[in-house]
């Protein structure tokens, strides 16, 4: 048995004492040879971001001999990892499950080449890692708050139909070459890299072990020309999480242009309808008359501690959630509701209500029926929005991290002019045919949106995504009905805000009863 697989051993078995290492906090101003610390998160098939699991459900080097006497958090000479670390509740939410790492870096201290370990990868090891490359599994390091991703392994001449094939390789990076840039004292970036001429083939493996040697190398850039405080600027375009900003401007400004000529049109045609009705109702004479939500989330967690996922949140988390529900949600829920229903002032109508509701005449043709206006009432506003939902939809449920914030400001408020306005319009129209039941119409037609997003979801499910399986459809459809289900009450308020405020103030300046 070779040293770094001695080492392996004694840590799982924890018979080497170590010292946790000291994690510093993001902007950390680091001196000549201080310890920096990698911290592994999570692997996971690449296609389905929420199906995590710890790092150390593959049989990664877990050990390491220290080349530095006296470095933080290293006692006879040995470097331990899968120490847990503490971590908040929105750690805990996110599917994080951060532990330490054995890689020995100090800062500035270039590392041509450095063993990690050296093991002898039994069958059952080599089987977890050639399922983990034939899913494409990624991981996830972290040095401070700066995220790093690479790739387990990879397949050579694989079949996309049939998997392996005669002829197929299938390789192992256990080579990392870390990439760390500086400016001053300050750590602005990093990367990691799996280095393919340094693969090890592990597809003829059930015959017996396979010896692997683990390695790393570290090697500091300066970054003079990158900010601290810019240092999330590079993942919007990252190598690993390929975006395009020009399409992205494009797309809003194509939105924006829509919402602009459709708002314009409908107010057009409102206020030339508007005016030959005051003028209309003006002339006449005074005398003549006219989430489910815990059932979902408990779905979910269980299949997501079947599968011993990271996604699934610990029962300590559960509680926390639940205290908070219930001594701080609930009761302000009750407060509120009391103090609204006391406070609230009676709807003044603009004009004398009658005891008896009057006839409504039946709807004429087709495209007034009311499921064929809620249905053209929450297609306009969704297009305005479907092209920035991808975005978002790539961020939520893939690896973009979204940092345009304010074009998700500008698509935010023209979804709120467009579903105002749309709303207005469909009632006005309504309201002439002596329909006057408006109140959940007005609310249907607002939050009908909602019913866009959640079919936009199947269509990104199976068409502009590759994720699969019971685990992350289930995080997907599940969550995905969640918020449809919130933007349909938010989208429904809005629209019957705007109708009322729209409705009180036309009845209030025409001369009826």
């Amino acid at each position: 048995m070779t040293f770094g697989a001695f080492l392996r051993v004694i840590a799982v078995l924890g018979l080497t004492r170590a010292i946790e290492p000291i994690h510093h906090k993001p902007g950390h101003n680091y001196k000549s040879h201080e310890s920096v610390h990698i911290t592994v998160n999570k692997v996971g098939p690449f296609s389905n971001p929420h199906e995590t699991y710890r790092y150390y459900s593959l049989p990664f080097c877990r050990a390491s001999p220290s080349t530095f006497d006296g470095q933080e958090g290293v006692e006879d000479g040995v470097i331990v990892g899968g120490k847990k670390h503490r971590q908040g509740l929105g750690g805990n939410l996110a599917g994080d499950r951060k532990e330490t790492s054995p890689y020995d870096i100090t800062f500035g201290d270039q590392v041509p080449w450095r063993q990690l370990c050296q093991v002898s990868l039994n069958a059952r090891e080599i089987a977890a890692f050639k399922e983990a490359v034939h899913n494409d599994y990624y991981f996830e390091f972290y040095i401070e708050d700066l995220p790093m991703w690479g790739y387990v392994g990879e397949i050579a001449g694989e079949d996309l139909v049939l998997g392996e094939i005669e002829g197929s390789r299938t390789y192992l990076f256990p080579h990392l070459h870390f990439k760390l840039g500086v400016n001053g004292d300050n750590i602005v970036s990093a990367n990691v890299y799996t280095q393919s001429h340094r693969k090890v083939d592990i597809t003829d493996a059930q015959g017996g072990d396979v010896d692997v040697t683990f390695s790393y190398s570290v090697e500091w850039v300066n970054e003079a020309n990158l900010e601290y405080n810019d240092r999330m600027s590079r993942y919007v375009n990252s190598a690993f999480l390929p975006d395009s900003l020009e399409i992205h401007w494009l797309s809003i400004i194509n939105s924006f242009v829509l919402v602009l000529l459709l708002t314009t049109f409908l107010s057009v045609i409102l206020i030339r309808i508007l005016k030959k009705d005051f003028s209309k109702y003006m002339d006449l004479d005074e005398e003549i008359g006219a989430a489910p939500l815990t059932g979902i989330f408990a779905w979910v967690n269980s299949v997501a501690i079947a599968h011993k996922s990271t996604s699934a949140l610990p029962f300590g988390t559960i509680l926390i959630v639940l205290s908070l529900f219930a001594f701080v949600s609930f009761p302000s829920t009750i407060v509120g509701g009391i103090l609204g229903r006391n406070m609230a002032k009676e709807f003044n109508a603009p004009t004398r209500t009658k005891k008896l509701p009057r006839e409504i005449p039946s709807h004429g043709p087709w495209y007034n029926s009311p499921l064929v206006q809620t249905i053209f009432a929450g297609f306009l506003p969704f297009s305005a929005i479907y092209i920035e939902l991808h975005y978002i939809f790539a961020s939520v449920w893939g690896h973009k991290i979204y940092t345009l914030f304010g074009i998700l400001f500008l698509a935010l408020a023209m979804l709120v002019v467009v579903t105002s306005f749309i709303t207005i319009a469909l009632i006005y129209f309504q309201l002439t045919r002596e329909d006057h039941r408006w109140w959940w119409r007005s609310f249907f037609n607002g939050g009908s949106t909602g019913l866009f997003i959640y079919a936009y979801s199947f269509f990104y499910y199976h068409q502009r995504s590759s994720m699969g399986g019971l685990l992350q459809g289930s995080f997907f459809f599940g969550y995905m009905a969640i918020i449809s289900f919130a933007s349909t009450l938010m989208l429904g308020h809005i629209g019957w805000k705007g109708t009322c405020i729209f409705v009180k103030y036309i009845y209030g300046r025409v001369k009826c009863d």
